[in-house]
């Protein structure tokens, strides 16, 4: 076994006696443990950041999200549909946004990568975000169908389907993933 083929298991702890970062030198704010190794070496804010992760990563916020918020946040999106018509899909999904949660997703990579990686991410994470734009753009257009037609089979208002579905969601017990 190579020396740091437990890498992924290096536990924080708190700085060692060494008060210093073992790596450049500046004051240690934690500590890092690697299993099969005895010592405990300093690391400062940066180089804890780049071993470990930020203190309160972006996806930590996204696992939080419970299941309620979600549906009440399509509920408002299918309240705006409702109201749409002869709007553009561009002043429908600007106002969806504007009524619920939006926060864009960052990542800081500190560990250096060659060029076409760095590439590669960025043109991932910007295809990712292409696509979900789409996916929404396509949601809405089906679910203003959607609407319309439930809206026109039981003679109401897509305002009152709209109504009768948060009355019922409202009341089912939905439990977080």
């Amino acid at each position: 076994m190579a020396k740091d083929d437990n890498i992924s298991e290096v536990e924080r702890v708190p700085p060692p006696e060494q008060k210093t970062c073992w790596m450049c030198g500046l004051p240690a704010i934690c500590g890092e443990h690697v299993p099969g190794r005895d010592e405990i070496r300093g690391l400062c804010a940066a180089h804890a950041e780049a071993v470990f992760g930020p203190e309160n990563p972006s996806w930590k916020q996204l696992d939080s999200i419970a299941t309620r918020e979600l549906f009440e946040e399509w509920l408002r999106g299918m309240t705006i549909v409702a109201h749409a018509k002869g709007r553009s899909s561009e002043e429908i999904m600007a106002e969806i946004a504007a009524v619920n949660r939006h926060s864009e997703i960052s990542l800081k990579l500190t560990t250096p990568l060659p060029p076409g990686e760095m590439r590669q991410i960025g043109e991932t994470i910007r295809a990712l975000n292409l696509l979900r734009s789409r996916e929404a753009s396509v949601h809405m257009d089906i679910t203003m169908t959607l609407v319309r037609w439930l809206a026109e089979a039981t003679e109401q208002t897509p305002s009152e389907v709209i109504q009768q579905l948060a009355l019922t969601i409202e009341a089912a017990p939905i439990e977080d993933l």
